[in-house]
């Protein structure tokens, strides 16, 4: 697109294949003690669960993803899930580790941007960046690639 261009992408690649590990329910609910209201646990276990970071809604306008970055399978990946029956689907394919950055800069230079995920929550679509490429994934697709939207230039993450 000419705004990729402009922003110095270069080499888009749609529907790349890529390896989804899904997993069973997790969900669990139960009465806030304090006040009676009622919480909802979405993930379990010992892995690191986290909402995207905090200039990024985490939920679908239609509510039915819940996005949310974790290291289930080894190393840093996007997972959506299924507010529905509360499934957990890969949507991500790093194996590399963290990308540094700015608010993560214990990272290297290849991996996944764990600041970079930006759900569009009315499409249902989630887009970040790993290594020097953006990617984006389509939600509402059970079997959805990644697809590569550009790459970046040489340099980008800066000095």
């Amino acid at each position: 697109s000419a705004a990729a261009r402009r922003a110095g992408c270069t080499g888009a690649n749609w529907g790349q294949p890529m390896m989804q590990s899904r997993f069973a329910a997790e969900r669990t609910d139960h009465i806030d003690s304090s006040t009676g209201a009622n919480v909802i646990q979405w993930t379990a276990g010992p892995s690191n669960n986290q909402h995207l970071y905090f200039t990024s809604a985490s939920v679908t306008a239609d509510d039915r993803w819940l996005t949310i970055l974790s290291d289930r399978t080894g190393s840093p990946n996007l997972f959506a899930i299924d507010r529905r029956d509360g499934t957990i689907r890969q949507v991500s394919n790093n194996d590399r580790g963290l990308l540094r950055s700015y608010v993560y800069p214990q990272g290297g230079l290849a991996g996944l941007s764990k600041a970079s995920p930006c759900l569009d929550p009315r499409g249902n679509r989630l887009f970040y960046i790993r290594d020097d490429k953006v990617f984006a994934v389509d939600l509402n697709d059970m079997n959805a690639a990644e697809q590569k939207i550009c790459d970046l230039p040489p340099h980008w993450y800066g000095a």
